[in-house]
């Protein structure tokens, strides 16, 4: 029969390592890294942001002097990440996965498809 330190022990650890796991798997801060089509490459700045009424988030890209457009329908659901950019070209569509701080995956806009990847940065204040 274990002591009772060592279950102390085993029970803080039970119930603080989920804990520990969430607080890697944030989404909170600036994202950096391109778009690639064919045809194109671009450079894409990703905000994600945790409020009251769940995840938001906006995307410039320089290239098209684009700064701070909304996404919309933002989740995270480690380690799929998904969001949407509203356009007048048709909705952009991005699907993703969190790996060692580099979001990379999948993006489609008006029968357009290419992939992405952005990389953990620092915040731009």
């Amino acid at each position: 029969m274990l002591n009772w330190k060592l279950r102390i022990v085993l029970v803080a650890i039970g119930t603080l390592w989920p804990c520990l796991g969430l607080a890697q798997e944030k989404l909170d801060g600036r994202w950096k890294g391109t778009l690639d089509a064919p045809g194109a490459s671009l450079t894409i700045e990703v905000a994600f942001k945790t409020t009251s009424d769940g995840l938001t988030g906006t995307i410039d890209i320089p290239e098209q002097n684009a700064k701070d457009l909304q996404l919309k329908n933002v989740r995270f659901e480690p380690p799929k990440v998904h969001f949407e950019l509203p356009s007048g070209l048709g909705q952009a569509v991005f699907d993703g996965e969190l790996k060692d701080n580099v979001i990379s995956g999948s993006f489609q806009q008006s029968g357009v498809h290419g992939t992405f990847k952005i990389k953990r940065g620092e915040d731009r204040r």
